[in-house]
């Protein structure tokens, strides 16, 4: 059995999907900013995480960000390639904590103007379709979608 073309169009207005083209483009435009600093818009906030709490380790790392443990850890492991992290023994053998290195915290320093540049057209573009939307809409939808729903 197979789908008709009804149902194949109808697969095609899903939200999930919608939201991921739209978080695909929204992407392009924060990495676009960033490229000549050698990052991407997924390394930008792995590092502010990590600037925000040195010494954090990847599980609360990857919890706050909202990121699979193994995606955050191939995050880091370029970082940390690129020379911008270190990585650290924590208070156990299992446990390693990240800290920003002297070059990390540079890179976050020439990073913060080219964000808001980058921030600055891609919220203009989207206020003006809607000028009602925020990142607090964004954060509002996310805390939505996270939390799970009690059966009636």
């Amino acid at each position: 059995m197979s789908l008709t073309r009804e149902e194949l169009a109808e697969l095609d207005t899903c939200l999930c999907l919608a939201a991921r083209r739209t978080a695909r483009a929204i992407t392009r435009a924060y990495d676009r900013a960033l490229a000549p600093l050698g990052i991407t818009s997924t390394q930008l906030p792995v590092l502010t995480a990590i600037a925000t709490w040195p010494g954090i380790a990847t599980a609360p790392l990857a919890d706050g960000l909202v990121m699979d443990p193994s995606s955050l850890q191939r995050t880091v492991g370029r970082l940390v390639d690129a020379g911008l992290v270190q990585r650290t023994p924590g208070e156990d053998r299992r446990t390693r904590v990240l800290h920003l290195t002297d070059a990390g915290q540079a890179l976050l320093v020439d990073a913060l103007p080219r964000w808001r540049a980058a921030q600055d057209r891609v919220a203009a573009a989207l206020e003006s379709l809607d000028p009602t939307f925020t990142p607090d809409g964004l954060t509002a939808l996310r805390t939505a979608a996270l939390t799970p729903r009690s059966k009636p």
